[in-house]
């Protein structure tokens, strides 16, 4: 493949546009797009300060949880951790010892703390006490089971955040900084010793300024090239107002309006600080690269080149060859292109960000739905065992035979036959039956059982049960010693 082929190949990662005078306004120049393209980014990496939210979950929820799991744990268990004795954090010589003491343990202190926060004020509504006794059942400890995981699993999650999670919302705010001013002024020692120091310099010759491993230096370097007049470079490639006119081009002459040339951008651009801002900017950017293909070179070109594809030598030329810039080291990346390195990497960390944000978010939210369940199974161990009920007054069994000879004993005698709770049938009070009364039986009977009488049901005792057969009556009438009609416990 021809080096022009291969090239023009590279280049279909681009969106190559071609700039017309027609896409500015009257007295603007043949830059002018190209020039709000750079600003877009120029006035991204001079926003300062960068205060974006740090990480704010705190490990208040978590030693809650501590505290419920110390609450729910025996007695024995808990006054392994003294609370009032003055407790040595050197390690005892017992610790060299199998089996090894409590207070050799590697949680020993964070449960010591934990007990000891129990007892203070402040903790009153979370200290709780369990049912007496229901810490040492089956039950009470498969609740402590479930908190004592509870509380790994809150612990688990929120030393993960801190680990992983936490370092990412707390170093973003600095990796920014360093990413915006690399890119901006080109890559800088650090720590810094005063204000960063312009990486791209002016040597005296434009095209050698203005490509090779000079071009993507920094987002100053590229401006000061695709926009800046010289000698030979008297239009205004950027538009009207954009001057930084020097004489020939040197270091002397340039470095002192590469300031003035970037103040330019004020107010070309409204960024804010997320991935979706520097993409966009990005592939802008991409979008208005070019390819030159004239002449005796080959190029990847932004701005306005000379008719060989060199960025300077002739009136009305101006640009920034990006021909090894856009040649990438790895795999992935334009290593060569320094500020574009430095953007695409702040990018990633703001998507870093983002990412951290919602998981921050997450485990916060697991970690208060952790403490809820540790919560409620605890109150489950408040709840007190019932009382041991006294055992029912067993009634004596009904027996029918039994009453129906109570009741016969009554015959002629109204008064003693109702006395003892039977019932009368005769139309005078000396002649007449007694019966068993069935409604009493019934009340008695159910009184044993604790169901309610039926109104209606069928007699299953007495007389009353066989109806009119007055054979089968007389045959329940086994003696007539009995005293009393119905039996009372």
């Amino acid at each position: 493949m021809s080096k022009k082929k291969h090239l023009v190949s590279l280049i279909l990662v681009y969106a190559a546009a071609s700039i017309k005078e027609g896409d500015a306004a009257p007295g603007d120049g043949k830059n002018i797009r190209e020039f709000h393209i750079l600003c877009s980014l120029v006035e991204l990496c001079k926003k300062t300060p960068i205060n974006l939210p740090g990480s704010s979950l705190l490990d208040d929820d978590v030693r809650a949880i501590e505290l419920i799991n110390m609450s729910a744990s025996t007695d024995e268990w808990q006054n392994q951790f003294p609370t009032t004795d003055k407790v040595s954090t050197e390690k005892s010589k017992d610790c060299d010892k199998q089996p090894k003491p409590i207070k050799c343990h590697e949680n020993y202190e964070k449960w010591r703390t934990a007990r000891e926060q129990l007892e203070e004020p402040a903790n009153k509504e979370i200290k709780q006490t369990p049912a007496k006794g229901i810490q040492t059942t089956a039950y009470g400890r498969r609740i402590q089971t479930q908190i004592a995981a509870i509380a790994i699993e809150a612990q688990g999650i929120y030393s993960d955040y801190k680990t992983q999670t936490a370092t990412v919302l707390e170093g973003v705010n600095d990796k920014l900084r360093i990413h915006f001013g690399d890119a901006l002024y080109g890559k800088q020692q650090r720590p810094l010793n005063g204000a960063p120091v312009d990486k791209w310099q002016a040597s005296g010759t434009r095209a050698t300024d203005c490509g090779a491993t000079n071009a993507g230096l920094s987002l100053r370097g590229d401006l000061m090239c695709l926009c800046a007049q010289d000698s030979t470079v008297t239009p205004h490639m950027c538009g009207n107002t954009v001057t930084a006119a020097g004489g020939d081009w040197g270091k002397a002459t340039v470095a002192g309006v590469i300031e003035g040339m970037a103040s330019k951008c004020a107010g070309k651009a409204k960024p804010t600080i997320s991935a979706t801002y520097i993409n966009q900017a990005l592939a802008q950017f991409n979008s208005v690269l070019k390819s030159h293909t004239q002449g005796t070179k080959d190029a990847v070109i932004l701005g306005t080149p000379h008719s060989t594809g060199a960025c300077g030598g002739q009136a009305s030329v101006a640009c920034v060859d990006y021909t090894d810039a856009v040649m990438p080291k790895d795999q992935g990346r334009h290593e060569r292109h320094k500020w574009y390195s430095e953007l695409t990497d702040a990018a990633k960390e703001l998507e870093n960000y983002l990412t951290a944000i919602e998981q921050q978010n997450a485990a916060k939210k697991k970690i208060q739905q952790l403490k809820q369940e540790a919560s409620r199974l605890f109150q489950t161990l408040k709840v007190q065992e019932p009382a041991t009920n006294t055992a029912i007054l067993q009634l004596p069994r009904i027996d029918p035979l039994e009453l129906k000879k109570n009741s016969e004993q009554f015959h002629n005698n109204s008064k003693e036959c109702t006395e003892n709770g039977c019932k009368w049938k005769a139309t005078d009070e000396k002649t007449g039956t007694c019966d068993v009364d069935e409604t009493k039986v019934t009340t008695q009977a159910n009184a044993g059982t604790g169901e309610t009488s039926k109104e209606g049901a069928a007699a299953t005792s007495g007389c009353a049960r066989h109806g009119t057969d007055k054979t089968a009556c007389e045959n329940d009438k086994t003696g007539d010693k009995q005293k009393l009609c119905i039996q009372k416990g």
